[in-house]
């Protein structure tokens, strides 16, 4: 049975501090938490924002490990 491990990242209220934007905030908040997530070795991320901006941002930079 493959072991199932799970990360929890919650960015909610994230405000970027050099521009106080709220979406460029929770977009740093996730990406500096795949990074975190890489570091530990996971390899697949499931992300869930209520983030229009966010969303499109992230699939805009395809998020794909080679």
């Amino acid at each position: 049975m493959p072991i199932v491990r799970e990360f929890y990242l919650f960015t909610d209220g994230a405000v970027a501090r050099d521009t106080g934007n709220t979406s460029a905030g929770e977009l740093w908040g996730i990406l500096d938490g795949l990074l975190v997530m890489l570091n530990k070795g996971y390899r697949r991320a499931t992300i869930q924002t209520d983030n229009l901006d966010v969303v499109q941002a992230l699939t805009d930079i395809r998020l794909e490990i080679q």
